[in-house]
């Protein structure tokens, strides 16, 4: 006799192209829906960007709205689970929320109740109001207190969420996220691509992808870009991705007079070709991060990367390739650090670059050792 799928319910804002999502649809391809069926809650009713895909690869998205009217959204989540039921867990994305999800889920009777932590703590370490303070410090004992297992992608974005001594609590453990480097094992022609978004074919390109928020740092990267401007006549500057800060750093870039150096994209799908196709190197200035695909994805692409030294080393898996920097040292320290390796040769070729990458993060791998997860957590 066939045992029933495994049945998890995933937790997250919106199914957009962001770190944690993409890595959750990308293991999706990967899981055989014979023996594990997986659906999405969503907080926000506007579409994501991986809607269509999740449905088509089998899973359902319910809309659980309200979520700052907590016992609206209580309510919501309770219909979800009443009529699309019952899951073997529930696997919350949330952030810090995720205190109130595994409360839910808890309290509606569900047996696995999974946190996981995609990113470090940064904000507790600036100025944040008395508020905002007491309500993480409380998601966090609501996590200890009522989650059964929990993920983080990194050591540091587990001490955010689990606390510094989570070490030695059996629940929780490391399980970086991951996408799939299959897409990067192309040929791409690069003039094609550049001429496609404008980019002369001579150009030196600096990319960079993330959404438009002050944990990506875009008035850093846009110091750094008016430095290598005024010194490097071929320097130009590609950014994928929108977000709140996006229309205040598009006139940040028109004041500064260098709008004819910029090519601003909205979030794709097409991310291995732009890497491959139109970028020389790769700039991630963020102030903080619980792993960073981005530049996982940068390393794919055989690009020398220049990263704060805020982004976890767990991300840095061809040391030849990223050079980390303080985001202390300022902008001039960066664009002489960058302006160094302009015209110099790469050490690592693109094909070497992939597979190196592809031991450290395999989807297929990834995925398969997700399945075992909720396995075990669920037996």
């Amino acid at each position: 006799m066939n045992q029933r799928p495994l049945r998890v319910l995933q937790v997250i804002y919106r199914a957009d192209r962001a770190g944690a999502e993409t890595w959750l649809v990308h293991a999706l391809r990967h899981i055989s829906r014979e023996h594990m069926a997986i659906d999405f809650v969503v907080h926000d009713e506007m579409p994501g960007a991986y809607d269509a895909e999740i449905r088509a690869l089998g899973s359902r998205i319910f809309i659980c709205g309200g979520h700052r009217n907590l016992l609206r959204h209580f309510w919501s989540f309770r219909r979800v689970l009443l009529q699309h039921g019952p899951y073997d867990a529930v696997h919350s994305h949330v952030d810090y929320f995720s205190g109130v999800v595994v409360f839910m889920a808890r309290l509606l009777g569900v047996r696995t109740r999974i946190a996981n932590g995609h990113n470090d703590a940064q904000e507790i370490k600036q100025q944040t109001s008395f508020a905002r303070r007491v309500y993480i410090a409380t998601m966090k004992l609501f996590v200890r207190w009522f989650a059964t297992a929990g993920l983080a992608t990194s050591r540091i974005a587990a001490d955010a969420l689990f606390g510094s001594h989570w070490h030695s609590d059996s629940r929780w453990r490391i399980h970086s996220a991951c996408v799939d480097l299959r897409r990067f094992n192309c040929s791409v022609d690069r003039s094609n691509v550049r001429a496609d978004l404008g980019i002369p074919a001579d150009a030196v390109v600096f990319g960079h992808v993330g959404r438009f928020v002050d944990q990506k740092n875009h008035r850093f990267l846009l110091d750094v870009a008016e430095i290598l401007a005024q010194r490097a006549d071929r320097a130009r500057f590609l950014l994928v991705g929108r977000g709140p800060n996006h229309r205040l750093i598009e006139e940040a870039i028109r004041a500064r007079g260098l709008w004819n150096r910029f090519v601003i994209l909205p979030p794709r799908d097409d991310i291995p070709q732009l890497m491959l196709g139109a970028l020389d190197f790769f700039l991630f200035p963020s102030r903080w991060e619980g792993l960073g695909l981005a530049l996982v994805e940068a390393q794919a692409a055989g690009l020398r990367c220049f990263v704060s030294t805020e982004v976890p080393l767990e991300t840095v898996v061809i040391p030849s390739l990223v050079q980390r920097l303080p985001l202390s040292a300022g902008p001039e320290c960066w664009a002489n650090a960058i302006l160094q390796q302009i015209g110099t040769a790469s050490l690592v070729t693109r094909e070497e670059a992939l597979c190196r990458v592809e031991e450290f993060f395999d989807m297929r791998r990834n995925a398969s050792r997700l399945v075992e997860f909720y396995r075990m957590v669920t037996a």
